[in-house]
């Protein structure tokens, strides 16, 4: 139903019989001529788990990158492309039918997610460049002078890309590696809710081949197919999130087609685990892991809908941010404590404590401050929307 600007005595049928919309009448008749009726959209219980499942995949590779000298579970970077696939249709699906409308601009979705990632992100930033710079045992001023000034680049979305004198590490994010991908991530969706909200599904669909034969060509030219996680080739990282992201965009659009099912969910856990433990390892199966295995995960988790098949399913996705971001620092606190981290058991110890320090980060910080944040800046926000009355006004 679309009502934008007709008759003053519909719109007001139809606030009458909506209480939400004369709430907020009440709060700034000026929106009596745009008033639109709330969408009402379908929640994937089941993929907020499938985020966590994906962290706990993150954290444990991290764990034999950092800690051991194991070339174990080196294959979990297509993990991350199936993580920021499962992002582009719950973006589709959460805010396409909001922007397209109008019920919300592209300065508001910018805003919201700000206010969603910023507060975690900038503990995650500067106390992992405090725990960088006491891992290197290096207190130049130079150096930790540089290690901030990136900190802040970071929080602003803006990568390294290049190298420096005082820091050999070719890692985007200096202090905490695993947050490159967010930042690749949260700048392709600001791109496409900018340009891309409300595109033809078969223009989507040719947007995914381009960049998907586009990254194939950078692959082959760079000799190595993980290419834009970190590295001398990082800066290929945002075409690899833009191809992972509107795969799932792609996807999205094409759920109708995809059956309701209690038991093709759990299909998505044998694929994750085809991904991370490969029965081959030529090259013709590494581009079949990658093209092929993320979106096949991600069709196999819309198949539940809006059916909860675990319990507990969005307490987990909300712990799964707290999971990636915080369980490097965790990493970093082990590295300093315990002399020989050559082993699996302080791998183990490493993942009870990541997860048990996200869970604690997340309770006791990221839930209490977000809403607060929200709070007050929806407050100031609706008290500028809505104009000062005079007392003529009033009376009139």
């Amino acid at each position: 139903m679309e009502i934008k600007r007709h008759d003053e005595s519909l719109i007001l049928t139809v606030i009458f019989f909506d209480t939400k919309a004369l709430v907020d009448y009440s709060r700034n008749p000026i929106r009596l001529g745009c008033y639109e009726p709330k969408v009402k959209r379908e929640y994937y219980y089941y993929l907020d788990f499938m985020r966590f499942v994906c962290s706990l995949c993150v954290i444990l590779h991290h764990s034999f990158q950092y800690l051991t000298t194991y070339p174990y579970l080196n294959h979990t970077h297509v993990v991350v492309d199936f993580f920021i696939m499962l992002g582009g249709f719950v973006a589709t699906n959460a805010d396409e039918p909001k922007l397209e409308s109008g019920r919300i601009t592209f300065r508001d979705f910018v805003r919201r997610r700000f206010l969603r990632l910023f507060p975690l992100m900038s503990v995650g930033v500067f106390l992992g460049s405090v725990f960088f710079i006491l891992t290197h045992h290096d207190f130049r001023l130079p150096l930790i002078a540089l290690v901030f000034a990136y900190a802040v680049l970071n929080l602003l979305l803006i990568p390294r890309f290049f190298g420096d004198y005082y820091i050999k590490e070719d890692n985007t994010v200096i202090s905490n590696p695993p947050l490159s991908t967010i930042i690749y991530q949260t700048t392709i969706t600001f791109i496409w809710a900018r340009w891309f909200v409300g595109c033809r599904t078969r223009n989507v669909a040719a947007i995914v081949m381009i960049s998907g034969v586009l990254f194939a060509i950078s692959a082959y030219f760079t000799k190595e197919l993980n290419v834009g996680w970190g590295g001398p080739h990082a800066i290929w990282g945002y075409l690899r999130t833009f191809y992972d992201f509107f795969a799932g965009v792609l996807i999205y659009r094409l759920r109708r087609y995809i059956p309701t099912s209690k038991v093709i969910p759990f299909f998505s856990f044998f694929v994750i685990i085809v991904i991370i433990f490969p029965p081959f390892s030529s090259v013709l199966w590494k581009i079949f892991t990658f093209y092929v295995m993320p979106p096949l995960a991600l069709i196999c988790g819309v198949s539940a809908r809006g059916q909860h098949i675990v319990y507990g399913d969005k307490w987990f996705g909300r712990l799964s941010y707290s999971n990636y971001v915080t369980h490097w620092l965790v990493l970093y606190v082990i590295a300093l404590v315990i002399p020989d981290t050559n082993n699996c058991a302080t791998v183990g110890v490493a993942v009870a404590l990541s997860v048990t320090v996200a869970f604690l980060t997340m309770k006791y910080y990221d839930i209490p401050i977000s809403a607060w944040v929200n709070k007050k800046f929806d407050h100031k926000r609706r008290d500028a929307s809505i104009p000062s009355l005079s007392r003529q006004d009033v009376e009139a």
